[in-house]
């Protein structure tokens, strides 16, 4: 783009309304274009603040002639060319898919250091996303052709209106007398095509111009709102001028193009391809959080944006805030932490984003009371818990949300009972789906499931669902819809069963805007479940315990996926159930400050420094003052079985730690853990408020010896940490089947006395340098060996043993040993879980089980109780 000198436009009515309420528009109020060139230079008008369109050009009304229509009217060689081009990219996603399996298996002859694999992991995986995109944007253009054809005729021809008669210098002679020369070179693409520039006003009018082509007869636009532009797909504009301008475009719509030269009657290849966005005000902040502290202020927070240049919060002390009713707080970003309020009164939030064009639109309000000071009732608590996974089949009730435990979506049809169709949604950032047709050429649905699997262990009653956006929802299995209108449906469950609650999205009618922000509540939470999130039951069950470990609500073990801080879970994602992802950080901090419970947390094993850094970050800002925080690097890395520990062998090993391959693994370990520990140290600002864990293994003090010593890494921790499991060596043994629970109670107790002196010697191993012993994790681990795991009989009889009244004496001798030997926190494995084969981890079952049936929940209670008379 040629330009001339720049010169102020007019602000837009919207500016001049919002300065008229009192509020500016922090004085960005210039047209985004002021003046525009020729392509030989010379000044032709200004474009946004003037009246009419710049002269010569040709004007094009997007509104009738552009948006809504690039798909129209193809022929059967435009299908066999996104055919061709369909298979042609189905090629490059394998290759890209087998590039990244490549990357993730290391090789000592690829010379790649574990930064240089991060890398290599990092862009082979934004290959696989970028070829799968682009698959299924051409399957799903593919589709639509297809099901238009019959209904459209000629090519599309661009509506245009000439401005004015004359065209631009260099456009060629009217006769098209062009040589055959200058035809063989066009043929032989030996001839450049243009090269284009594209420029937009705050009033979303688009201004495109490009270079002359000599004897061009004249040139095309074409214009599409996905990338990759060509002759198939885009819809054509063609002028004799070299601008062209689009106006009336929708703000916020991304829009693509390309153009060609028309020279002897032969079009030259397409020219660069520009993109555009034009403007538009912010799109109300979304996962907008407010947490009152016990330090007579309140935590806000939410979802930043890239079109935002800085916030504003207006709050109130009553309902129904506005931005011309309510207190400032200005240029702010997330988090905000509004302090100096009265404890005991409630206030009203909402933020809005600010960018050039002036206030966007407002979040939803948010009431919140600031707490009171009270003195927590795990105060001296030498208890800790492991969390259960989030998932949509944990018996946990975590959040009054229920749609945030939900599965990750189904790909499913509307039109058929398919239940997984295994095609790729196309997703927005948060997780919703934008429907279109499915490779199949069927139409697209999306389904999930919530509390599936549960034996019915779920409340009964109205449920009510929320929604944003536009698109049909339907909801079934244990749920009876009793109204439903846009945005909001009531249903009941009567009979809950293990089929659960099921969504289905079966349309979205328009792509941008559609169903999204979905909640799902009993209708006694409606007025609760933004602002007090977590279900009382939940809270009230662990709000003994003194610390909560998150390991498994950031999924930690054997994850490949958590390397950069963007890759993070967000509070506004569709679940909270995320494989991958897991709990966002802020849930985890909301509910460490609602309980007053020290947070466990474990970084990934493929972390970055900066994800660290911003984990780091974001905790200091949010969590309760009064609060410390654990921080160990990831979870089990002296335990094969996982892929941290693989991970830490091969690091290990490449980096010459030892030619020891378990020794080289726990060195790793070590050396990260401290490289961690000092990114924490250095955002908090010293270790007060840190409690820096090793990981070592409980049956193996040389584990603990050796993390500690490598490079005298205890001088630079608080803690040595391992998990004193107790099974009798039952697991394996078939005759457990014979034995009676008095047997069986009286094996425990001897393994629970034997893993005791363990525990002395590793307390001891952890003094001598200075540190304390602490357990990661503990209790029985009552699991079917592999050889028995699908031995009915066996998995049976661990669950009876779980279950049996006896199991009281012994989780209390085994805690009552742990505090006799020095022990420090120790964290129960774990909350909450479904027995199975697989293991009855959990020291309750079931969210409504009644405590009173659970032996290993009352002995935690009493043991609690115990030491704090004690203390």
């Amino acid at each position: 783009m040629q330009s001339g000198s720049t010169a102020p436009g007019s602000a837009g009515t919207e500016s001049a309304g919002l300065e008229a309420a009192g509020l500016d528009t922090d004085g960005q109020t210039d047209s985004a274009l002021a003046v525009v060139g020729q392509a030989d230079g010379s000044s032709v008008a200004e474009f946004g603040g003037a009246a009419s369109a710049p002269e010569p050009m040709v004007v094009v009304d997007a509104g009738e002639h552009f948006v809504g229509r690039t798909l129209r009217r193809r022929q059967d060689s435009q299908q066999l060319a996104l055919r061709q081009r369909l298979a042609e990219e189905q090629r490059r996603l394998a290759e890209a898919r087998a590039k990244l399996v490549a990357a993730r298996s290391p090789s000592p002859s690829d010379g790649l250091d574990p930064a240089g694999r991060r890398g290599a992991v990092t862009s082979a995986r934004d290959g696989v996303q970028r070829a799968d995109r682009r698959v299924s944007r051409i399957a799903t253009k593919l589709a639509s052709v297809a099901a238009a054809m019959n209904a459209l005729a000629a090519p599309a021809q661009g509506h245009v209106t000439a401005a004015s008669s004359s065209t631009s210098p260099g456009s060629g002679s009217a006769s098209g007398k062009a040589s055959q020369a200058f035809a063989s070179l066009v043929a032989d693409d030996q001839i450049d095509p243009p090269t284009l520039s594209v420029m937009s006003d705050a009033a979303g009018a688009l201004l495109y111009d490009w270079t002359v082509v000599a004897d061009a007869s004249h040139y095309t636009l074409y214009v599409d709102l996905e990338p990759e532009v060509d002759t198939v797909t885009g819809t054509p504009f063609p002028t004799e001028d070299t601008a062209l301008l689009i106006d009336n475009v929708p703000p916020g719509t991304t829009v693509y193009a390309m153009v060609t030269a028309t020279v002897a009657e032969v079009e030259t290849r397409g020219s660069n391809e520009v993109r555009i966005v034009t403007p538009t005000t912010p799109a109300a902040p979304q996962g907008f959080q407010a947490q009152a502290t016990n330090s007579a202020s309140v935590i806000l927070s939410w979802q930043s944006a890239d079109d935002v240049d800085h916030y504003r919060i207006f709050w109130s002390e009553t309902p129904g805030v506005l931005p011309w009713t309510g207190n400032l707080i200005g240029s702010v970003t997330s988090p905000h932490t509004h302090a100096g309020l009265a404890p005991g009164r409630t206030y009203h939030y909402i933020v809005v984003g600010v960018n050039e064009l002036g206030l966007g639109e407002p979040s939803e309000e948010l009431a919140v009371t600031v707490l009171e000071p009270t003195t927590q009732g795990n105060e001296g608590s030498p208890l800790g818990v492991n969390l259960h996974a989030i998932t949509y089949w944990s018996p946990e009730w975590v959040f009054k949300d229920v749609f945030k435990q939900s599965k990750p979506w189904y790909p499913q049809e509307a039109n058929s009972g398919a239940w997984d169709t295994d095609f790729p949604l196309n997703l927005t950032a948060d997780g919703y789906p934008i429907l279109g047709t499915n490779p199949a050429g069927n139409p697209e649905a999306a389904g999930t499931l919530m509390f599936r699997d549960l034996d019915g262990h779920y409340p009964s009653g109205e449920y009510i669902c929320l929604y944003d956006g536009v698109g049909e929802v339907e909801l079934g299995m244990d749920a009876t819809v009793v109204s439903s209108q846009p945005g909001r449906i009531v249903c009941r469950v009567d009979d809950p069963s293990d089929s659960g609650i099921f969504l289905k999205i079966r349309t979205t009618p328009n792509p941008s805007n559609p169903v999204r922000n979905i909640r799902l509540f009993h209708s006694q939470w409606e007025n609760s479940y933004l602002t007090e999130p977590f279900h009382p039951a939940f809270l009230a069950r662990i709000a003994a315990f003194k610390m909560i470990r998150f390991m498994d609500w950031q999924r930690t073990n054997h994850n490949d996926f958590l390397m950069d801080w963007e890759d993070r879970a967000r509070a506004s994602f569709q679940t909270q159930a995320s494989p991958e992802r897991g709990v966002a950080l802020e849930h985890m901090i909301q509910l460490s400050n609602t309980l007053g419970a020290d947070p466990w947390f474990c970084m990934p094993h493929l972390a970055t420094d900066d994800y660290v850094v911003q984990f780091a970050i974001q905790c200091r800002n949010q969590l309760r003052p009064d609060l410390q925080i654990y921080i160990e690097h990831s979870n089990e890395v002296w335990n094969g079985a996982f892929g941290q520990a693989q991970y830490a062998l091969q690091t290990g090993k490449a980096r010459g730690l030892s030619d020891n391959d378990f020794q080289a693994q726990l060195r790793y370990h070590s050396q990260r853990s401290v490289q961690i520990f000092e990114i924490f140290e250095q955002v908090f600002g010293g270790t007060d408020r840190l409690v820096r864990v090793l990981g070592s293994q409980s049956d193996n003090p040389w584990v603990g010896t050796t993390v500690m010593d490598w490079d005298d890494a205890y001088q630079h921790a608080d803690a040595l940490a391992v998990a004193p499991y107790w099974d009798g060596g039952l697991t394996g043994n078939i005759g457990v089947l014979n034995m009676s629970m008095s047997q069986i109670m009286d094996i425990l107790a001897d393994d629970i006395d034997e893993t005791r002196s363990i525990s002395e010697q590793n307390a001891a191993n952890a003094a001598a340098r200075g540190l304390t012993l602490i357990a990661y994790e503990g209790g029985q681990h009552l699991t079917p060996k592999p050889q028995y795991v699908d031995n009915p009989a066996m998995a049976q009889k661990f669950i009876e043993i779980n279950r049996h009244p006896g199991m009281y004496d012994l989780y209390v001798r085994d805690l009552e040993h742990w505090a006799d030997v020095g022990g420090g926190m120790y964290a129960i494995f774990s909350s909450m879980s479904v027995y199975s084969k697989w293991g009855s981890w959990g020291i309750m079952e079931y969210e409504d089980q009644d405590p009173a049936t659970a032996p290993k929940y009352q002995a935690c209670l009493q043991f609690i109780a115990d030491q704090a008379s004690v203390n």
